[in-house]
């Protein structure tokens, strides 16, 4: 008798820790364990190796193993015995595929066994059941197309649209500061989640009450009432934030019309660089409309979202479109600003000097290597443009800019560097005012003169 014991007893042991290794070889697609899962099936078929009742294809379903699920298939060791087999809680394989979305493995064992569609757990749940509560967006595609029944619903009345609405999807988490943002993310694809199992579903499906008297629409409506009012706050928020940030960048271009590089003529009115530089100041005015026109936009689509009724369905297109065209002229908006900002530079002909000063700050900071900046080699361009244009004064800063774009890669230190560019900023920022202001005055004293005259 005690030996007969023993004999059970390292059995036992022997094959719980057989079950183990299975359990561990599920999960993992190398050679030495799709071989040993092909073993262990034949020797034992559809056993249960966890507490939970699962069998080896409850696990490669769970992992989403493709390849030692195919490696069954090969073998001819998916038996109809193993695909029906269940857990302890109904589930089949497939049930457990469509829970965790793995669309391939769902494929492979409906393509050998299409009734596996209408099977139904302890509670009668179908894997097209739980791929709607789990919002599994493919596998409920794949189960769809095998005629799987939407009309099944689970014994206390719940449909597949309730279970889309409260069923244990993903969620959004952005701690304290992004509640708000997680609370529009949320219905929003909670919304669209309903709306595309709603239009898959009869009709009159719609109408189904659960055990609790509420149809799919009452128990979303009841379920999101906390959340749509965290998503209208987020809205109010992102709308005024914009709103305050497209009517700076707009007051901005619009004081830039007014005050265009070079002033404008006290005789004529028309702007100072019309007739020298004609199309680059065209191109300014250009950006400066566009910019203004998008910031125009912005305004008004972010100014509509606070005026939205904030129902249910305006989450659904309404309100993200006009978040997203809102968002998306905000940074067009943006990005003109900013060219039109380095095109008045090169209308001033003094982009190389602000260039240089802007790579001088970089590098007291630390943040820049002189290894891989290119020559400002543009700025010698602009000045080439302008050579015919720029008093004797102008043409010796050109020159000494010209020098230092010249002479930039082989300087040898940061010292050096910024000692000439602050050279040159010096010169741009005391000499050429001042000549320019000089000429100017000239001007208009010959032509007082001549008025006399």
């Amino acid at each position: 008798m005690a030996n007969s014991a023993t004999n059970v007893n390292t059995t036992t042991t022997t094959f719980v820790s057989y079950c183990f290794k299975a359990y561990k070889s599920a999960s993992e697609k190398t050679p030495e364990s799709l071989v040993f899962l092909c073993d262990f099936t034949r020797d034992n078929g559809p056993v249960s190796i966890d507490n939970r009742g699962d069998t080896v294809l409850h696990l490669l379903a769970t992992n989403g193993n493709k390849i030692a699920l195919e490696r069954l298939l090969q073998a001819g060791l998916l038996s109809d015995d193993l695909l029906t087999s269940k857990n302890v809680h109904g589930n089949v394989a497939l049930h457990e595929a469509a829970g965790f979305g793995h669309k391939e493995v769902a494929e492979i064992m409906l393509r050998r066994k299409p009734e596996l569609v209408f099977v139904c757990n302890d509670t009668g749940e179908t894997p097209l059941y739980l791929a709607a509560g789990y919002g599994k967006k493919e596998v409920f595609e794949v189960l769809e197309g095998y005629n799987s029944d939407c009309m099944m619903g689970r014994r206390d009345g719940r449909t597949i649209l309730h279970a889309a609405i409260d069923g244990e999807r993903y969620s959004f988490h952005f701690g304290e500061k992004g509640e708000s943002v997680a609370a529009l993310s949320q219905i929003f694809w909670d919304l669209h989640w309903f709306k595309r199992v709603k239009n898959d579903c009869y009709p009159h499906l719609w109408y189904v009450y659960n055990s609790n008297g509420k149809s799919a629409k009452e128990l979303f409506e009841e379920n999101h009432s906390a959340l749509r009012r965290q998503a209208e706050n987020a809205c109010k928020i992102l709308s005024s934030n914009g709103v305050v940030l497209t009517i700076l960048i707009g007051t901005i271009n619009f004081a830039t019309l007014l005050t265009l590089p070079g002033g404008f003529d006290q005789n004529t009115g028309q702007p100072m660089l019309l007739k020298t530089n004609k199309q680059e100041l065209q191109l300014f005015l250009v950006y400066v409309l566009l910019a203004l026109h998008f910031a125009a936009v912005a305004l008004a689509a972010l100014l509509l979202v606070p005026l939205s009724r904030f129902d249910t369905n305006d989450f659904y297109v309404a309100i993200p479109l006009k978040l997203l065209v809102g968002s998306v002229t905000v940074v067009n908006c943006t990005g003109f600003t900013i060219t039109a900002f380095s095109q008045g530079y090169i209308l001033e002909a003094e982009l190389g000097p602000f260039m240089a000063n802007f790579l001088a700050l970089l590098l007291v900071g630390g943040s820049l290597d002189l290894d891989w900046w290119p020559p400002l080699e543009h700025s010698s361009k602009v000045l080439n443009n302008h050579e015919e244009k720029l008093t004797k004064v102008e043409r010796a800063h050109k020159a000494a800019l010209r020098s230092h774009c010249t002479l930039y890669p082989q300087l040898g230190s940061s010292q050096e560097f910024i000692a000439t560019t602050t050279m040159l900023s010096g010169i741009s920022a005391a000499i050429v005012p001042k000549q320019r202001g000089k000429d100017q005055r000239d001007t208009r004293t010959s032509r007082h003169r001549g008025t006399r005259t």
